[in-house]
């Protein structure tokens, strides 16, 4: 009889854990096709049955963000690290919304928080640098991008962010130094592309411009930003033709 009731229970269990699970699942549909407010009325039911489910936390303070509760968006974050005081999302998540609201040094405090529990956390790294940089501290910008080199040699977006820092040699071995890392990273290609167009040699540029696109990671932004070079390339070099296509 006992064992009985320990498998109704376990089933039991398991069909609510489901239910749950279905909730938070029709939220986050709702929050990506932009339902807002139906997102946070499920989230709110997941949280209810689940006090302690700190990814709903998490994405009902996103999704309250958007409706520009800040109070309701901040209590969340707080609350999923009361949950997890180690929750990388958490804090950068809740440093985003301060450096919005314009507590730029609480911010910080919680993008390094958010490194120290994640180092790969790359928006932590890119709104720290940001600080750094708005701050007039770009030397602390490389030495962070130093430091996730340090820790990920092999990733190509570190290297590009830290080019991005520095003008001159240095930029430049970075910039192919990302490419070197992956030979299919688009905009490794379209920035020392740039750089050789910024110094007047255009045939150069022109190539690495063609190779960033027919790499396979890239985005349509960057895809308009190469033709709208190679546009200009062509119009000096007076195909003006060609320009007229891209340009």
């Amino acid at each position: 009889m006992q064992k009985t009731s320990l498998i109704i229970s376990f089933i039991l269990l398991s069909l609510s854990l489901l239910a749950q699970q279905k909730e938070y699942d029709e939220a986050k549909e709702n929050i990506n096709k932009g339902n807002i407010k139906e997102a946070i009325k499920l989230l709110d039911k997941v949280i209810k049955k689940d006090p302690k489910f700190i990814a709903a936390y998490l994405d009902r303070g996103t999704a309250r963000y958007q409706t520009g509760d800040i109070e309701g968006t901040l209590n969340d974050y707080n609350k999923a690290l009361e949950i997890n005081p180690r929750s990388a999302d958490a804090f950068c998540n809740r440093g985003i919304v301060l450096s919005i609201i314009g507590k730029k040094r609480e911010a910080v405090e919680d993008y390094k928080s958010a490194l120290k529990y994640n180092p790969d956390l790359v928006i932590a790294y890119d709104k720290l640098s940001a600080y750094y940089v708005e701050a007039g501290h770009k030397d602390s910008a490389v030495a962070l991008y130093d430091d996730a080199i340090a820790r990920y040699p092999l990733k190509a977006y570190y290297y590009l962010q830290r080019g991005l820092l520095k003008s001159g040699k240095g930029q430049l071995e970075d910039f192919e130094k990302s490419i070197k890392c992956n030979p299919e990273f688009a905009e490794g290609y379209y920035n020392i592309g740039l750089t050789y167009h910024r110094n007047e040699q255009l045939s150069s540029a022109l190539t690495y411009y063609e190779k960033a696109l027919t790499a396979t990671e890239t985005y349509v932004w960057l895809i308009g930003a190469i033709l709208n070079n190679i546009g200009d390339i062509k119009r000096r070099e007076g195909d003006t033709e060609q320009a007229s296509l891209l340009f």
